[in-house]
């Protein structure tokens, strides 16, 4: 595999992280993976250091789909979906669906985090689309984002 120059060497021996193989079984490129772990961990301040690297924010699992923005959104992780968002504004980005067509608002909806949802709606412009979330908690209801119920 060949690795953009401004990639540290480090960064090739992420799949050997045994965090990253507990958190993706590996399934990412060696590149992605540490950015994909950081976000999910709420570490800011290694997902700005993956970035200045040059990992690219589209990055995904390529399991599921999720980018890093997903990821942060999911966890309710606002510093980290800060840090993403101050790389990469575009809709490509702002509004990237997994396989399952759910977005970071929309996840981040369904799980409550009405902080990352007042923040992607407010600053970034992420669009509303239809989305199932799995509960509809208080905190969303106060803020009055819509949620669906399964049925």
């Amino acid at each position: 595999m060949r690795l953009p120059a401004q990639v540290p060497y480090a960064v090739i021996n992420v799949v050997t992280d045994e965090k990253c193989k507990e958190e993706f079984g590996c399934r990412p490129d060696p590149i992605a993976c540490k950015l994909l772990f950081a976000a999910q961990s709420g570490d800011a301040a290694e997902v700005d250091r993956q970035l200045q690297a040059g990992v690219s924010t589209l990055h995904r699992d390529p399991y599921n789909g999720a980018t890093a923005l997903f990821l942060a959104s999911y966890r309710g992780f606002l510093s980290v979906v800060k840090v993403l968002v101050a790389r990469d504004k575009s809709d490509e980005h702002i509004n990237a669906a997994r396989g399952d067509g759910s977005t970071p608002l929309a996840i981040a909806a369904g799980f409550g985090h009405a902080s990352v949802v007042t923040y992607l709606l407010e600053e970034t412009g992420a669009k509303v689309h239809m989305y199932i979330a799995i509960a509809c908690p208080s905190s969303i209801q106060r803020v009055g984002w819509p949620c669906i119920w399964l049925s």
